[in-house]
């Protein structure tokens, strides 16, 4: 960056949140955690903290403070996925790989549709 500008940059004050509700952020995660609606969330802020928003606008908070998270945070993701596969597809690959039930009532052929067996 030109020194100049990084002159600039300096000598600026940090700008303060522009969201009333950065300061709750904390509060209102553990009550999302808690299993508590948006409409809750909102009147437990208007009744208990003084602080009137309407559930669009938490709503759009959460969503913002999600997308940050998650540009900023790179997590390996957990679960019951394969190396080098992901999502959906790791775990249909993982449950085609099992090897079949020999007692089933149903036998697997690729290139047939699936039967019910005849006794």
């Amino acid at each position: 960056m030109d020194k100049n500008l990084d002159d600039i940059l300096k000598t600026l004050p940090v700008k303060p949140p522009r969201s009333r509700l950065t300061a709750y952020a904390g509060f209102i995660d553990e009550l999302r955690q808690r299993g508590w609606t948006y409409r809750g969330i909102v009147e437990v802020l208007a009744e208990k903290c003084g602080v009137k928003v309407s559930v669009s606008n938490l709503h759009h908070f959460l969503l913002q403070r999600g997308r940050a998270k998650r540009t900023t945070v790179d997590e390996p993701t957990v679960g019951n996925e394969l190396p080098g596969k992901s999502g959906r597809s790791a775990t249909v690959t993982a449950s085609s790989d099992r090897m079949p039930d020999t007692d089933s009532d149903f036998t697997f052929d690729p290139t047939l549709p699936l039967r019910i067996k005849q006794h």
